[in-house]
């Protein structure tokens, strides 16, 4: 089970790297990955939570308590949608709070900026089947509250623009609905669009020989590396494929 009160005191401690996600940052970032038409194993996400820096742990029981924290956060929200990934119960009262560098919804946001745009070119290849404006709109909505001075931006690109206070009110009421609706999209792309290319004749995902990467690597091999990594060894320890394994939970 996650482990909140142990990666949000870890991820908060001043021995982190500079551009390490908060908590409500790290569920942004894996909504995105998680949302991702692809299977992102965590050996492949893991180091950019801390901004391709060293985490600095403390010792190997640390390292594996931590990374076992996020894994069961990322299959928490595979399993159960968005439910686990949005930051509901820390939403501020005052929509306009939600701006400010310290909210959670803030850094809710600019951690699903960091998972977007690493994906940019998973998302790329369908991005022409989101039916018109509606890709935009939810980019609007998942993003609005990254920054104020963003958020200004994007209202001066809008007709008839709501004030800053009407926008932020509406997108607080609008976000959970924004996030079921783009999570459900890209799944259904994934499971009637990719996954069937991955299947093979017996009805399985087609499974070739790669190297194993092992979750406690936080090697930056980048995206090049991906399609290999999937065929390696679930990061869970079941011996399996991962896209046999936690992967399959997206099916």
């Amino acid at each position: 089970m996650a482990n909140p009160k142990l990666l949000r005191s870890f991820l908060s401690s001043p021995k982190r790297p500079g551009g390490t996600l908060t908590y409500h940052g790290t569920q942004g970032f894996l909504f995105a990955v998680m949302s991702a038409p692809e299977l992102i194993p965590p050996s492949e996400w893991m180091h950019l939570i801390f901004d391709d820096e060293d985490p600095s742990f403390a010792s190997d029981r640390e390292q594996s308590d931590v990374f076992s924290a996020l894994v069961d956060l990322f299959n928490a929200g595979i399993l159960n949608g968005t439910g686990a990934l949005l930051p509901t119960h820390a939403i501020r009262e005052d929509p306009l709070a939600n701006l400010e560098e310290d909210a959670p919804l803030s850094h809710w946001a600019q951690g699903f900026i960091r998972g977007f745009w690493w994906l940019e070119d998973v998302w790329t290849p369908f991005w022409g089947q989101v039916a018109d404006d509606l890709g935009d709109y939810w980019l609007f909505v998942l993003t609005f509250f990254a920054s104020r001075g963003s958020a200004e931006e994007m209202l001066e690109g809008v007709e008839d623009p709501l004030s800053l206070e009407e926008a932020a009110s509406h997108i607080v009421s609008a976000l959970p609905e924004v996030a079921s609706d783009f999570l459900d999209f890209w799944r259904r792309v994934y499971e009637e669009q990719v996954y069937p290319a991955m299947v093979g004749q017996g009805g399985e995902p087609v499974v070739e020989d790669a190297p194993s990467i092992q979750a406690d690597d936080l090697g930056t091999e980048g995206r090049d590396s991906i399609e290999a990594s999937r065929n390696a060894p679930c990061d869970c320890g079941s011996g399996k494929p991962f896209a046999e394994c936690c992967g399959r939970e997206m099916n």
